[in-house]
């Protein structure tokens, strides 16, 4: 089996360290390097243990957590002045997306894979461990050599509570800006292969931020969750591929194809709630994003665009502003630059940074070309 970590002292050995660091801090501008990932370390502790962790020197000194990040206002007004390219890009692959999905969800084949008891991984023989370091070998040897590492520096951490303060049980990376390392923590971990797609979506984030460590400045690297809009396109890039992988190699095919098709499913609500906000005037963009309205009110303010009242079908819940954004570029230019190095290594380039049109228009990602690669891929690994 994958080994994991359940020893969480590590974890308590990095809060203490950044903390320290914090209590030389004289200002929110120093401390704001620090601060989210103690935040995050600290999170991630109490939901692995199930205990709260409280700093009375930090509590003297909130001053050092109060604040927004320095680029909000830039990162949403950069958004609003692309709006009309990120809808377009949008729109030209969630229709087509979307019929061939609603298609293939009623074909009988779907409905025979829903209805199947897919044969578990063996565990005793180590089969997802092989799986896994079979695909990352062929696919990229520099993950692979991080998956190594992470195991054996106790980074891939197990968790068996679930749940706890709110989180969700899904997989999550916390970037440690002090050390600069990340761990990667499992929810209900076991031996199949949804948690192997959640592992090696979790295993590109780790290699996105070290590359991104590589190319820029320490602080361009803390500062590529507040200006870019992208961390989710290589790590959603590297769980798709291993999807595709297994169909491939006939390796639990139809088990691969039931959770690919609940993927596209997935970042297909992420797509649509996307568009949603690409409508929204501007003068509401800024009370939306800060939670002031709920999503029958987001929704009225694009009665000019769908009408509301003519709907008989409950209206889909929409996903976060932010969720929605970066899972769709996620999705999208993840397809983009599967089956290109030489794009793959352009788009890394700048990807940190604010969104630049022409970074994509530069390297061939318009929306047609990103629409017709997506749905293809579709088309391809979802035959029915």
């Amino acid at each position: 089996m994958i080994k994991l970590n359940t020893n969480y002292q590590q974890l308590l050995n990095q809060i203490h360290h950044v903390e320290e660091k914090m209590l030389l801090c004289k200002s929110f501008e120093e401390a704001r390097y620090y601060r989210d990932t103690y935040d995050s370390l600290i999170a991630s502790y109490q939901v692995c243990t199930g205990k709260r962790f409280i700093s009375s020197l930090l509590m003297e000194n909130m001053s050092l957590f109060q604040s927004e990040s320095p680029f909000f206002k830039e990162y949403h007004s950069n958004y609003l002045e692309n709006k009309e390219f990120h809808h377009k890009m949008f729109s030209a692959s969630f229709f087509e997306m979307d019929d061939i999905l609603d298609d293939y969800f009623e074909s009988g084949e779907y409905l025979n894979l829903s209805e199947k008891e897919f044969v578990p991984l063996d565990s005793f023989k180590g089969e997802g461990k092989n799986i896994l370091e079979a695909f990352l070998k062929e696919t990229d040897m520099t993950l692979f050599n991080i998956y190594q590492d992470m195991q054996q520096n106790g980074d891939i951490y197990g968790i068996t509570t679930s749940n706890i303060l709110g989180f969700e049980e899904r997989p999550f990376t916390i970037f440690n800006s002090v050390e600069n390392c990340c761990s990667i923590f499992l929810p209900n971990p076991c031996d199949s292969i949804s948690f192997l797609e959640g592992l090696v979506h979790e295993l590109g984030h780790v290699k996105d931020l070290l590359d991104v460590d590589l190319k820029v400045s320490k602080e361009a690297q803390y500062n590529y969750f507040d200006k870019s809009i992208y961390p989710e396109v290589l790590s959603t890039k590297y769980e798709q591929e291993f999807l595709q992988f297994l169909i491939d190699n006939n390796i639990h095919k139809e088990e691969a194809q039931y959770e690919l098709a609940a993927y596209f499913s997935i970042y297909l609500s992420f797509l649509d709630s996307a568009l949603i906000y690409t409508l929204l005037p501007d003068e509401y963009h800024f009370e939306v994003i800060k939670g002031k309205f709920g999503d029958r009110e987001i929704y009225s303010f694009i009665n000019n665009y769908l009408d509301i009242a003519s709907l008989e079908e409950e209206l889909p819940p929409l996903n976060s502003f932010m969720k929605s954004i970066e899972y769709s570029y996620g999705i999208l230019l993840a397809n983009g630059i599967m089956d290109s190095k030489e794009q793959e290594e352009k788009f890394l380039i700048h990807h940190h940074d604010y969104f630049d049109r022409n970074d994509l228009l530069d390297n061939g990602l318009s929306a047609e070309m990103v629409a017709h690669t997506i749905t293809s891929k579709i088309k391809t690994y979802l035959k029915h």
